[in-house]
Parts: structure tokens; sequence; C-alpha cells
């Protein structure tokens, strides 16, 4: 049994490409897209959601099943690189 998802609104996600499994090859393209905000909370796992520049004319609805939570990528993360010879 799937734990149901809630996301609160205003919160971003990635939808999952479903597109992807149509296509022959592909193994290497990203399995989800977005990020995406969650517009609306139509209950039974159902939400809206829109592109995040683009609220209204993208708005589309979806199942919890098919989203997971978008976490911004933290640049306070830096790779420090020493070569030696």
């Amino acid at each position: 049994m799937q734990i149901p998802l809630l996301i609160k609104i205003g919160g971003k996600v990635l939808l999952k490409d479903f597109t992807r499994k149509k296509r022959k090859g592909g193994k290497l393209d990203k399995k989800w897209l977005g990020p995406f905000q969650i517009q609306k909370n139509l209950g039974k796992g159902l939400y809206m959601i829109s592109a995040i520049g683009d609220p209204l004319t993208s708005a589309k609805r979806v199942t919890g099943a098919h989203l997971k939570p978008y976490y911004t990528p933290s640049s306070s993360f830096d790779f420090a690189f020493s070569f030696t010879h």
C-alpha cells in the first residue's frame, strides 16, 4: 500500500514523465518533468498543478501517485578540487 502524498498548496513538485515509456530508447532521458506548483488539492489524491511561471494557462489535474516533492538545489554546496603534481 502506498502512503498518500500530502503537499501544501504552493508547494513545488515534479511530475512523472509517461511519454518516456512510449519512446524507443531514451534510457538516459529524465524521468520527471517540472518543477510545477500545487494550485489546489481536489481531494481523493487529486491535485491541480501548473507550471511555475504560468499558473493559469497550463493548469492540469494529476493524481498524487504521479508526483514527488521538488527540493531546490542548494547553492551553498561548493566543490573544491585540489590537484597535486
